[in-house]
């Protein structure tokens, strides 16, 4: 007996990799069930349709970015609550007064002290 399966396999549209899933399990019943399991792994389906890798898309968000600016999430206390001396302010050795954000497509990152300008971090 023989038997016609149809399934959805994903590949990036830029370098044509394929999703290293760790059950081995890369054909897909859906295309909606290929997406919900891509989208956990970091992969990114564009507005036009092309899917693309976690390595692409974060290549196509840091071009993104440099067009048009990055999408700030709002300043957040520095994680060291003055436990690192480099972050101590000077006459308040238990607080830091460091802050940090990050963009929400790209990931690159800012810190900024008390008396010193903001420093890219990725």
């Amino acid at each position: 007996m023989l038997t016609v399966t149809l399934c959805v396999i994903a590949s990036c549209d830029t370098c044509f990799a394929q999703p290293n899933i760790t059950s081995g399990k890369n054909h897909f019943d859906t295309e909606s069930a290929a997406l919900a399991t891509l989208a956990k792994l970091g992969w990114w389906a564009t507005a036009t349709g092309a899917l693309l890798c976690p390595a692409c898309a974060m290549d196509a968000a840091e071009r993104l970015c440099q067009q048009r600016g990055h999408l700030w999430a709002p300043w957040r206390p520095c994680w060291c609550h003055g436990k690192s001396l480099p972050h101590t302010t000077p006459g308040r050795p238990a607080v830091c007064g460091g802050e940090l954000r990050w963009c929400a497509r790209c990931q690159h990152g800012e810190t900024r002290f008390p008396g010193t300008g903001t420093k890219a971090v990725a």
